[in-house]
């Protein structure tokens, strides 16, 4: 042993120096008991073997990101030895209960036979590996690189940390890990973003795809797409914006497709996934598909055939024109869009504006028109699919719909249950009774005196003291509602 380098890359020697060392013990003496046999095996490789592994681990030559392979079959290779020689021993009651919470003293491992397996992960998983991939982990920053793997940032974190996965499910190590893990993967996403253009957009979005989804079943799906939320959503509105819908070109099925697959992996929440196909794509086809009839650039044959286009893209899988084969499946994107009332309802219209253009009916295809462009993204989407889900959970609350198990989990209480509704809630649904949007502002000049700035339509106003304030250039002055809507 004292000739052996456990970090070599010949792990067949290395294999047959620890095999012959324990054979050697029960070549000692003939008539050694297995009791005797097994406490020298232990003993060697206690206060032989496990030392100089121990050390070897501990030594700067041993980079848990550019040698994880090496010492990972180094370990394994150290517990598969140990195991054919030192059969499992069940823990006694006591310990059993404490063993994956508490580090067992020795005197306990003694006490219960002394689990061989549970004092390598002691001595080498739990006080020298852990603790250098954790180390590791902290100081590591995301590197912006190009190679044939298409891979974008260099030595990323799934690539040391998971294949160690089946040995860190041991005493909360694991558990321990995952929060520094998270934030890697939010750096590594922002560091990407920052140096992939407008015009790379969609080469990030697929390498984020594929490298989120390497810790798909580690972490907890809303953990995934929160990370999604707050690093990629924002950026996905921004190219869907910029994508031509109408046409059929092959960059709009491939914005089409990436949202969908964020969607259909699970890292990607519904109500983003709405509300970028309603915010970015569909109101901006209707709004487009409406221009284009009231001007008669567009006949409403080829009108016909972009919607027909659009439908079997998003609404009608792949695999067919007519049928989804995945129509019993709600966890589709076909389903999800489907069963959606405003993606119908976006849908039903523009029926309804081709039906008019044909017919020459321009009345009812003025009735028809969409909400501006300007006023439409993703972002008031969502904050009005937010606000309809938290009053459809209130009406179900009020009904008794919702099972005692859920009402425990809600920490929601409708304001309208504690002394009526707030003066922003007033001008909020005066806003929604009239059709006009109403959204917090977002940038840096969000706020007047203190005051948050809301969006009335194309009009900023603040409120104080039940009172609004609209903006006139420089000058804020208070109206009433009904100046307000007409402002």
């Amino acid at each position: 042993l004292t000739r052996w380098m456990p970090l070599s890359k010949d792990f067949d020697e290395s294999k047959k120096v620890i095999s012959d060392v324990l054979d050697l013990c029960s070549s000692s003496s003939p008539d050694i008991s297995s009791t005797s046999l097994e406490a020298m095996q232990k003993s060697v490789i206690r206060n032989h073997i496990l030392p100089r592994v121990k050390k070897a681990l501990q030594s700067s030559k041993w980079d848990p990101v550019l040698d994880c392979e090496h010492g990972l079959n180094l370990y394994e290779m150290i517990l598969d030895a140990t195991q054919k020689v030192l059969p499992h021993k069940q823990l006694s009651q006591a310990n059993m209960d404490n063993k994956n919470s508490v580090l067992l003293s020795e005197d306990a491992l003694e006490e219960d036979g002394s689990d061989a397996c549970s004092m390598i992960k002691d001595l080498i998983m739990f006080e020298v590996i852990y603790p250098k991939i954790r180390h590791t982990l902290s100081q590591w920053t995301p590197k912006i690189t190009n190679n044939q793997k298409g891979e974008i940032i260099n030595d990323p974190p799934h690539s040391w940390i998971i294949p160690w996965l089946p040995h860190l499910d041991y005493k909360r190590m694991l558990e321990n890990l995952l929060p520094d893990v998270k934030r890697k993967i939010k750096s590594s996403i922002n560091a990407a973003s920052k140096k992939y253009g407008t015009n790379q957009s969609m080469y990030l979005f697929k390498w984020a795809l594929d490298f989120m989804m390497n810790w798909r079943g580690i972490f907890e799906q809303k953990i995934l797409q929160s990370i999604t939320s707050e690093c990629l959503t924002p950026r996905l509105g921004r190219y869907l914006s910029s994508v031509s819908v109408p046409t059929n070109n092959n960059i709009s099925q491939d914005a089409l497709d990436i949202v969908i697959s964020f969607y259909n992996e699970g890292i990607l929440t519904e109500r983003e996934v709405l509300s970028l196909l309603e915010g970015e794509i569909l109101s901006n086809f209707a709004s487009s598909l409406h221009e284009g009839l009231t001007s008669g650039d567009l006949h409403p044959s080829q009108a016909a055939e972009r919607y027909a286009s659009l439908k079997r893209r998003l609404i009608l899988p792949k695999n067919t024109r007519y049928v989804s084969k995945r129509a019993d499946d709600n966890s589709s994107s076909e389903y999800l869009l489907l069963q959606d009332f405003n993606v119908c309802r976006i849908f039903y219209g523009c029926l309804l504006m081709i039906k008019a253009a044909s017919e020459r009916d321009n009345d009812s295809l003025d009735d028809l028109e969409p909400p501006l462009r300007q006023s439409v993204n993703y972002k008031t989407v969502q904050a009005r699919r937010a606000k309809e889900d938290r009053l459809r959970e209130e009406a179900e609350m009020m009904k008794g719909r919702v099972d005692d198990v859920n009402n425990a989990m809600k920490t929601h209480v409708s304001v309208h249950g504690k002394g009526g509704a707030t003066f922003k809630e007033v001008v909020e649904d005066f806003a929604s009774h009239n059709g006009v949007m109403f959204f917090p502002k977002t940038g840096p000049s969000c706020f007047k005196d203190g005051k948050r700035i809301f969006m009335f339509g194309s009009s900023q106003i603040y409120l104080d003291a039940n009172v609004v304030f609209v903006s006139d250039g420089d000058i804020w002055r208070p109206v009433s509602l009904e100046e307000l809507l007409v402002h």
